[in-house]
C-alpha cells in the first residue's frame, strides 16, 4: 500500500530520466514500476499521473508520435547553468572531493539522459588548490546562515596563530557580539559582514577564522538600524571596496606603459583594458595608452609582478612609485 501511494512520485522520477530523443510510453512507464517498485498498475491510471503532474506546473511534454509516449521538457537549470556551479565547486579549497562528488551527482539528477551523459563524460578537474575537508568552516557557514533566516545575532570566537604558527583565539578568548548580513566570496575565501552590536559601523569577519559560532536568541539589528538612510547602497559600496585601501585609490587622466612585444597584448587587455593609443616604437616595443587609469592597491600589485612585460613610463610620478615599490622587494632579499 505505501508503495502504491508513492505511484505518482514514481512516474515523475522516470520521466525525469527523459528528453526528447529518449521519451517513453505509458505500457513502459508500468514495466518499470513493477520491475523497480514492485507496483502493479494500467495504462489508464499512469496516463492520468501523468496529466495530474503536467496539471502541476511540471514540463512533461506528449511526443508527435503518440506510440512514443512522453518526454520531460524544460527543467530547472539549463546545463550551462549546472555547469558554473561544478567548476565554482570544484575550485572551492574547503569542498573535499568526497562533498563534490556527492554534489556533482545530485546536480547533474536535474539533466536529461544526453546532458547527463555529457558531464559524466566531462567531470570538471578539481584543481588549483588543495582540497581540505574543512568541517569548522561548513559549520561556520551553516551557524551564519542559520542567524540570517532565524533574523537573530550571534556570537563567535576568532582565531589567529602565534610565533610557533599554533592556533590561538584572539584577545585572550574574547567573544564577538554580532549582527549578521551577508557572505562574501573574494579570491576563493568567504567572509562575514556585519556589524558588532556595540557598534554603527560594517566589518568583515573571515569565514575559516571563526570558531565556536553560535546563533543567540537576541533578535538581530535590520540593516538601517546600524547605517542609517541609504543603508542598502552602503553595504553594497562596503563590498565592493573592502579589499583595497580606499585612501590609496586615485586616477590619471593618463597612462602609458611599455609592453615588451606585441605577444604581450592579449595579457595587457585582461588587465587593464583596451588601450586608448597605441605607437610602435623602433625596437618592437609598444607604448599603451589608458585614459582615466584607475589606481589602488590591486592595480600597483598588478604592475608589480608583471614588471618582466609591462613598464610604467608615464607619469613620472607614477613609474617613480612602482620602481620604489621593486627596490624595496629587492633589497628585502638583499639583506
Amino acid at each position: 500500500m505505501s508503495n502504491v501511494k508513492l505511484k505518482l512520485l514514481h512516474v515523475l522520477e522516470i520521466l525525469l530520466e527523459t528528453d526528447e530523443h529518449h521519451t517513453i510510453n505509458a505500457t513502459q512507464i508500468v514495466e518499470r514500476l513493477l520491475k523497480e517498485f514492485n507496483i502493479e498498475t494500467e495504462r489508464k491510471s499512469v496516463c492520468r499521473d501523468i496529466a495530474t503532474l503536467q496539471a502541476f506546473g511540471h514540463d512533461i511534454i506528449a511526443d508527435r508520435d503518440k506510440r512514443k509516449g512522453w518526454y520531460y521538457g524544460k527543467r530547472k537549470f539549463e546545463p550551462w547553468q549546472i555547469r558554473l556551479f561544478l567548476d565554482a565547486i570544484s575550485n572551492a579549497p574547503f569542498v573535499s572531493k568526497q562533498d563534490f562528488k556527492y554534489l556533482f551527482n545530485e546536480l547533474i539528477k536535474e539533466l536529461g539522459p544526453n546532458d547527463k551523459k555529457l558531464f559524466i563524460d566531462t567531470i570538471p578537474v578539481i584543481n588549483g588548490f588543495k582540497k581540505t575537508h574543512d568541517a569548522n568552516l561548513q559549520k561556520v557557514l551553516s551557524e551564519i546562515l542559520r542567524s540570517i533566516s532565524m533574523d537573530r545575532a550571534m556570537e563567535f570566537q576568532i582565531y589567529t596563530y602565534d610565533n610557533r604558527f599554533k592556533s590561538v583565539l584572539r584577545r585572550g578568548s574574547h567573544v564577538y557580539k554580532a549582527d549578521p548580513f551577508t557572505l562574501l566570496w573574494h579570491k576563493n575565501r568567504y567572509y562575514l559582514v556585519g556589524s558588532l552590536t556595540e557598534e554603527n559601523e560594517l566589518r568583515m569577519f573571515r569565514i575559516d577564522r571563526i570558531a565556536n559560532p553560535r546563533t543567540t536568541g537576541t533578535a538581530r539589528r535590520k540593516l538601517q538600524e546600524v547605517l542609517g538612510n541609504g543603508s542598502s547602497a552602503q553595504l553594497a559600496e562596503f563590498c565592493k571596496t573592502s579589499f583595497h585601501n580606499k585612501n590609496t585609490d586615485k586616477t590619471y587622466d593618463l597612462v602609458t606603459i611599455t609592453l615588451k612585444d606585441a605577444e604581450y597584448a592579449s595579457i595587457f587587455v585582461d588587465l587593464f583594458g583596451i588601450p586608448s593609443e597605441v605607437k610602435k616604437q623602433d625596437d618592437g616595443t609598444l607604448d599603451a595608452s589608458i585614459k582615466k587609469f584607475k589606481m589602488n592597491e590591486e592595480t600597483k600589485k598588478t604592475l608589480i609582478s608583471h614588471a618582466d612585460i609591462f613598464k610604467v613610463v608615464f607619469p613620472d610620478d607614477l613609474k617613480n612609485e612602482i620602481k620604489k615599490e621593486i627596490k624595496l622587494r629587492l633589497d628585502n632579499y638583499k639583506n
